[in-house]
């Protein structure tokens, strides 16, 4: 996930229920930055413009 989280997201994100299932991105965004990440390893993959 890109950009910048809401607290309300922030506060989701820690419920025991949704760890591992988002990977923030951060909010300085390119074309080169990955589409994926593994929620069992953390590799990061694939590639986000190809995803749009």
């Amino acid at each position: 996930m890109y950009g910048y989280p809401s607290s309300e997201f922030l506060d989701k994100l820690k419920k025991e229920e949704n760890k591992g299932k988002y990977e923030l991105g951060g909010c300085c965004i390119s074309n080169d930055d990955p589409a994926f990440s593994c929620n069992d390893c953390g590799y990061l993959f694939g590639n986000r413009e190809d995803e749009e």
